[in-house]
């Protein structure tokens, strides 16, 4: 086995390990599929959702995107923005992203 001293590592193989990151991010958010939303209501600048883990009610920016979980009730959505599940109406979700 080849001793490596500190910075003495060859760049293909430092190549080869970014190359392998970006295919391994690329393949994990291949399959997810992220929904605008609709602006807020007349009157509001933010959208007011609750989050599904701390159980209160937080605010978002307009313009966000969502992947849509899993159906919550009848009415509404679980829904992953960054670290967060959110609880989304099924009426706010708009279209899809395209990537």
């Amino acid at each position: 086995m080849k001793k490596f001293a500190s910075g003495s590592i060859d760049s293909s193989i430092i190549d080869m390990i970014k190359e392998s990151i970006e295919m391994l991010a690329n393949e994990v958010t291949a399959g997810i599929v992220l929904y605008n939303l609709k602006s807020p209501q007349d009157g509001f600048d933010y959208h007011w959702f609750f989050d599904a883990t701390s159980k209160q009610l937080e605010r978002f920016n307009k313009g966000i995107q969502v992947e849509v979980i899993e159906e919550y009730e009848d009415d509404s959505y679980l829904c992953a923005y960054r670290d967060k599940l959110i609880i989304v109406k099924k009426d706010i979700i708009g279209c899809e992203v395209e990537h």
